[in-house]
């Protein structure tokens, strides 16, 4: 019976290591799935591209890489339309992990018309390797192969 209690102190703080470390392994991974479950619910409600009105503009509009040249913020150029970006914590808080709401919208600036949006919801950290590696995240929905802006805007010429 003396034998017992003296293995496990002898095991105790290895043991008591490892509990902790598995502990703290699961509260992170198990808040970070729930994360990406609300990403996925709220995903399904408003996440995407919409794109209520394309563009035809000329080719002086583009950059040699075929982007649309538009304004971020105020249309102080006249150039017709402006983007707007925005993040919100939709977690309250600013620990990791951390879910985010994150819209892009492209705004004609003579009548202020929403012409386009794009909506994605991003979980930030919460991964066993955070710290050492990149962060962990996920997003959604997934990336498209065409940008956001490339949708909204063609370039005279282009089908």
């Amino acid at each position: 019976m003396s034998e017992q209690p003296a293995r496990w102190r002898r095991l105790g703080p290895a043991s008591a290591l490892i509990l902790a470390s598995l502990l703290v392994c699961t509260a992170c991974s198990s808040e970070a799935d729930r994360l990406d479950a609300e990403a996925q619910r709220l995903c399904a409600i408003d996440g995407g591209i919409k794109v209520y009105e394309t563009v035809v503009l000329p080719p002086d509009k583009f950059n040699e890489f075929g982007q649309a040249l538009v304004p971020i913020g105020k249309d102080e150029e006249g150039w017709g339309y402006h983007t707007t970006f925005s993040i919100v914590n939709l977690t309250g808080k600013f620990g990791v992990p951390t879910l985010e709401k994150e819209t892009e919208s492209v705004v004609r600036t003579s009548d202020s018309t929403l012409i386009a949006e794009s909506v994605v919801y991003r979980r930030l950290g919460g991964g066993l390797l955070d710290g050492y590696l990149h962060g962990s995240g996920f997003h959604c929905p997934p990336a498209e192969g065409r940008g956001f802006l490339a949708k909204v805007f063609i370039q005279r010429g282009e089908k």
